[in-house]
């Protein structure tokens, strides 16, 4: 496969069962560093083919109840994951530094935006791979402790709050008393909270609100994640958890997706014998409502 860039023949990659080997003339400069990320985007696209084809064959594997062969490919998840969590993070600071440098070619900086988008689209897919195989390993384990969620969503708001930062979100918490004590594991529970509150700030206009209400009561707790964004076409709503799916409005408007987030929070929430509810309008904005039994099990 011929490499090119800005009309300029740079050299070949070529491809056998084991071994990818890139063939370039000497370059310097921007040039040396795009075919850098290019080789490392080419082999991390490569494994993320991979890792659907090995999701297929879960299922395959699910349904024949080999739940040990299953374990192994879950395993494999988690570490190709982390595997891919170095690379994707160079990528992505090679990227910015170029883009910080001054007399770049408009061809140049129209590829390394592209290149940054792209890496940042893994690096969000890397981590859907992370909470998975942190579900599957966890989710045959009784909860062993009571955690206070109130806590627990403050630690990932704290996480967001760069983003929530960057699209000038107001940002309303109603947490009541402070203190609501649940017993759950923790990692699986801020999967969810997390997932809710990135698609919030995914799909909200810059400037808008987001809303986050813990509502207790003695036979439930509720979670609730609202926002000002884009919204839901109805005829869409019922899709929403399913597994792959994006809405149309969230393709045009975010076109860096995979449609595994909402998935996996649904997989969760029954695995808890919980419920999740949404209400959305178009252009108004969505409210996912999470209901949990205070006897998880």
């Amino acid at each position: 496969m011929k490499l090119l860039l800005i009309g300029t023949l740079l050299g070949g990659i070529f491809f056998s069962y084991n071994l990818l080997k890139v063939s370039l003339h000497i370059f310097q400069g921007a040039q040396l560093s795009i075919i850098h990320i290019l080789s490392l985007l080419v082999g991390l696209n490569i494994i993320i083919i991979c890792w659907y084809i090995l999701r297929k064959r879960d299922e395959e594997l699910e349904l024949a109840n080999n739940l040990k062969e299953v374990r192994t490919k879950e395993d494999f998840i988690a570490f190709a994951a982390h595997q891919l969590r170095n690379p994707i993070t160079h990528i992505r600071w090679e990227t910015e530094g170029l883009l910080k440098k001054k007399n770049l070619g408009k061809d140049i900086k129209r590829v390394l935006d592209d290149i940054g988008t792209e890496s940042k689209r893994l690096a969000e897919l890397t981590d859907v791979l992370l909470n998975i195989s942190t579900f599957g390993a966890l989710r045959q384990l009784p909860a062993i402790q009571k955690s206070n969620i109130i806590n627990l969503t403050k630690q990932v708001v704290t996480e967001l709050r760069p983003e929530i930062s960057a699209k000038q979100l107001s940002f309303r918490t109603k947490y009541g008393s402070g203190q609501v004590f649940m017993p759950m594991e923790e990692n699986v529970f801020k999967i969810v909270v997390k997932n809710l509150l990135e698609n919030a700030v995914k799909y909200s206009k810059t400037g808008g609100i987001l809303e986050v209400a813990i509502l207790d009561d003695p036979k439930e707790v509720e979670i609730k994640v609202k926002d000002t964004g884009i919204g839901i076409p109805v005829k869409e709503i019922d899709k929403i958890f399913a597994k792959l799916f994006r809405a149309s409005n969230a393709k045009s408007f975010a076109p860096s997706g995979h449609g595994l987030g909402l998935y996996l929070v649904k997989a969760i929430i029954d695995a808890m014998n919980g419920k999740i509810k949404v209400s959305s309008t178009v252009d108004k904005g969505t409210e996912f409502s999470v209901l949990l039994p205070r006897n998880i099990t």
